[in-house]
């Protein structure tokens, strides 16, 4: 059912009255723990937590395992293995497609994801195949649920697009080394996900061989997938499916030393089902300029690189088509940064190196023609353009109005704000973004350092704040163990809760023990946002106090479309707007 066309009950109201109660929001540091990776399962030396916040569910997942949740942070049943690795452990939500006494299959990099207009979960992972050492097949696992409220994992194997419990699972071989040509050019990882009203959009980092590095989208009709119509042929013989549609971007390839541009993301769309709007990817371009340096190849970065990925025709049978334009200037900082290189000596804090963006989000507004959000984590080193940089990792994210482009190709998408997280004698990294019905950024990332111990932070950019700061930071969780310097944490997660505009839900990982017994703790955790746009919305007359006027204001100004009223920022007037005024109201209450 259309998202728009429920709660209707609770948005029609009469003077004097507002039906709505508030989610309550906990300021505890976390509200779960999760062990997620043991000596038992060697292969998953990261986590790569992500999590997707549902009405009534919260779905986090790593490498190790997927967990639901009630609003209140209960669990909801067991957890479940993501993969079963081989080994005996069960449940698991992927199962391996083939057993080989030669062929090592790893099942990694999962990202979950809620749809807003039909009320799923998402789940994707890949499925890699390995022979010794050598890469052999790569496929692509997808799993939706039945609906918003999972309870079961469907274990038990079943056929592809057979719904045996609450969700739909689908094995596709994307790669194979003996089936040429392969949709990607090798092994597709580090994903990430969204959806429009009626199509899957996958962005993979896509690696050819040992050295290059593009991007590959993929576009999978939703609709089919949710209803279990996708036609899917099990096995390598899947290797090119008329359901799926790819995108190569073999233009944008990294190799080590020389580069391009490389790992786009692909931006979540709070208002997934206005399909106005094309699904918006960014990247780093990376101009090698300056001679190596004693820790690798040094690149002078100042270009962004925004994407469209249009489409044509109609509900399955799209035509998709891919656009990009430079972003430079303005308030675009440069930087310096190197490829990836051996880790800094133990203890202390860790060496990553990101010219990838790590999460991306976008939003509707009628006044920019869109507005998207994007972080990743850089390490400055010297270089022409700032001598004497401090010498460690720090978190940027940034705001582009997208201008209306390209739906208006002659608009030029300018860089609005760039904020950066700078602890004084730490490093910050592994950063995930995120922006609620009400225009907050939430943001969380991880901080080490020589002398601290790693610790789990979340953060908040008002609508009111000065351009590029937090004013709500909070340390959530520190390990008293020294990070090993070897490993590293790919990416956090992070959701703004569709039911409650001030909350946003966190999910990060921290190594708990040194090698050679490395295992994980995952953090679920909430950042209450109590500012002015959230809390104070509801006061539509500005006299401090909520009355029966306030709701009688704001749908008089929702009636006339004044831009006031377009409480989630869609630029759209519609019944969610009242359902993010109800949220406010209550809050303030």
């Amino acid at each position: 059912m259309n998202r728009n066309l429920r709660n209707i009950s609770s948005l029609v109201f009469a003077i004097g009255t507002f039906p709505a109660s508030a989610q309550l929001c906990s300021p505890a540091s976390t509200l779960a723990v999760h062990l997620e990776e043991v000596a038992n399962y060697p292969n998953y030396p990261i986590s790569d937590t992500e999590i997707a916040v549902g009405d009534s569910r919260v779905l986090t997942c790593t490498n190790s395992w997927l967990y639901l949740h009630d609003k209140a942070a209960n669990q909801i049943g067991t957890q479940c293995r993501l993969g079963d690795y081989n080994s005996p452990g069960t449940p698991y939500f992927f199962p391996e497609t083939t057993v080989s006494p030669t062929v090592t299959f790893l099942i990694g990099d999962p990202v979950v994801y809620y749809d807003y207009e039909d009320d799923r979960f998402w789940v994707v992972a890949i499925e890699w195949g390995l022979f010794q050492t050598q890469l052999v097949v790569s496929r692509v696992q997808i799993g939706v649920s039945t609906d918003a409220t999972p309870s079961n994992w469907d274990a038990i194997n079943g056929p592809n697009g057979v719904s045996t419990g609450d969700w739909y699972k689908y094995d596709f071989t994307a790669w194979d080394l003996n089936i040429q040509p392969s949709p990607l050019h090798g092994l597709g990882h580090n994903q990430n996900i969204t959806v429009d009203d009626d199509t899957l959009y996958i962005a993979f980092m896509d690696d050819e061989g040992t050295t290059d590095r593009s991007t590959t989208l993929c576009m999978i009709d939703k609709d089919k997938l949710q209803t279990g119509t996708v036609s899917v042929v099990t096995g390598t013989t899947n290797i090119v499916s008329s359901e799926l549609s790819f995108l190569q971007l073999k233009d944008n390839v990294q190799s080590w030393g020389t580069e391009s541009t490389y790992g786009h993301v692909v931006a979540v769309e709070y208002d997934a089902w206005n399909n106005s709007h094309p699904i918006y990817t960014i990247a780093t371009e990376k101009k090698p300029n300056y001679a190596p340096g004693p820790i690798g190849i040094q690149h002078y970065q100042d270009t962004l690189i925004l994407g469209a990925i249009t489409k044509s025709g109609t509900p399955g049978s799209y035509t998709f088509s891919y656009v990009s334009t430079p972003i430079t200037g303005g308030n675009l900082p440069d930087w310096w940064d190197t490829d990836a290189i051996a880790a800094s000596p133990v203890p202390g804090p860790m060496i990553l190196i990101a010219s990838k963006f790590n999460h991306a989000t976008y939003r509707p507004d009628a006044s920019v023609g869109g507005r998207l959000w994007a972080t990743h984590h850089v390490r400055p080193v010297a270089g022409p353009s700032d001598p004497s940089p401090l010498d460690k990792n720090i978190v940027r994210w940034y705001e582009i109005h997208t201008n209306g482009w390209p739906m208006t190709p002659s608009a030029t998408p300018t860089l609005a704000q760039v904020g950066e997280i700078w602890p004084q004698d730490d490093e910050a990294f592994d950063p995930s973004i995120a922006v609620s019905s009400n225009g907050t950024v939430g943001l969380v990332w991880t901080q080490s350092g020589a002398s601290t111990y790693p610790q789990f932070w979340m953060g908040a950019h008002l609508p009111t704040d000065s351009a590029g700061v937090l004013s709500i930071t909070q340390m959530k969780q520190q390990n008293p163990y020294v990070r090993p310097t070897t490993q590293k944490a790919d990416y956090s997660g992070i959701d703004p809760d569709p039911t409650n505009a001030c909350v946003f839900w966190g999910h990060s990982p921290l190594a708990t023990l040194v090698s050679p017994d490395i295992f994980w703790q995952s953090y679920l955790a909430q950042l209450c946002v109590n500012g002015a746009d959230c809390d104070g919305y509801a006061d539509t007359d500005s006299d401090s106090y909520l009355t029966s006027i306030d709701p009688a204001i704001f749908a008089s100004m929702h009636s006339s479309h004044d831009p006031r009223a377009d409480c989630n920022r869609d630029g759209v007037f519609d019944a969610l707007d009242y359902l993010c005024y109800d949220q406010a109201y209550a809050n303030q209450q």
